[in-house]
């Protein structure tokens, strides 16, 4: 069965900004702000690109290769990034990444602020790397793990092409890309929509990694909720560790019936 690279990781997903240098550099935490609900007003300060001076003059944009010559799915090499729901849901997403986001782990846990919300909220695990893709549901201690058979049919058509790996993989998320923006007013983003199921939800990316997110229900930007970045951290060392599945859960392949 074939698992897609998932838009929303982590995060997904995060972001000083200095393209492709893999140095260490840490942006400061975003301030506090009163939050109404799933909003999406109160992420975007200023549209248009950011003005000289800013923390970054052109940070959307994915590089074609690594500098070793290999796909880039990120802009950076290495990063860690915090990031907090507000709204409906309550709780947090953390995201590791390295190899350009070749490599990629999600804690992702959130809890209902005002029952009921009219979704599962996550409570999970996600680990990603170019041989394998495994999810654990950390409520049932259960979860699923295959080959990443996406991220190869990806790498193919980055091969034959011309666009970066990146691009492809938010191009074939069948998501609308938006005018790009500033995230509460710092960090230069791509904007991608996805609607469905009575549910928009609104993705800010930023060098392919997805630091941002609001989601409403039925149209109504008074309901939702947002991810906001918090800690956003780049060209820092990250634990190989991070990238292999913990031990301790029952996982079946995901071809495998219940």
């Amino acid at each position: 069965m074939r698992r897609p690279i998932p838009l929303t990781r982590y995060l997904p997903l995060l972001l000083s900004i200095a393209l492709l240098q893999g140095c260490a550099e840490e942006t400061p935490a975003t301030e506090e702000r009163a939050d109404t609900e799933g909003d999406e007003t109160g992420l975007v300060e200023k549209e248009g690109s950011p003005e000289e001076g800013s923390p970054a003059l052109d940070t959307t944009a994915i590089p074609y290769k690594t500098e070793e010559g290999g796909p880039a799915r990120f802009a950076f090499r290495s990063g860690e990034i915090e990031m907090e729901y507000v709204g409906m849901l309550v709780g947090h997403r953390k995201v590791w990444f390295d190899s350009y986001g070749m490599r990629e782990r999600t804690l992702d846990s959130a809890a209902p602020a005002n029952p009921p919300i009219p979704l599962v909220p996550p409570h999970s695990m996600i680990v990603m790397t170019p041989d394998s893709y495994g999810v654990i549901d950390l409520r049932s201690g259960t979860g699923r793990f295959g080959a990443n058979s996406s991220l190869d049919s990806y790498e193919e058509m980055w091969r034959s092409g011309t666009r970066p790996l990146g691009d492809i993989v938010l191009e074939s998320s069948e998501a609308e890309r938006l005018a790009d923006t500033l995230l509460l007013g710092t960090w230069p983003c791509r904007v991608y929509r996805q609607e469905g199921n009575g549910m928009t939800r609104t993705m800010y990316v930023h060098g392919g990694v997805p630091i941002g997110e609001a989601v409403t229900f039925s149209g109504d930007v008074r309901t939702g909720y947002r991810v906001l970045p918090r800690s956003v951290r780049l060209g820092v060392p990250v634990d190989d560790s991070l990238f292999s599945l913990p031990k301790g859960y029952e996982l079946k392949p995901f071809d495998q019936t219940p």
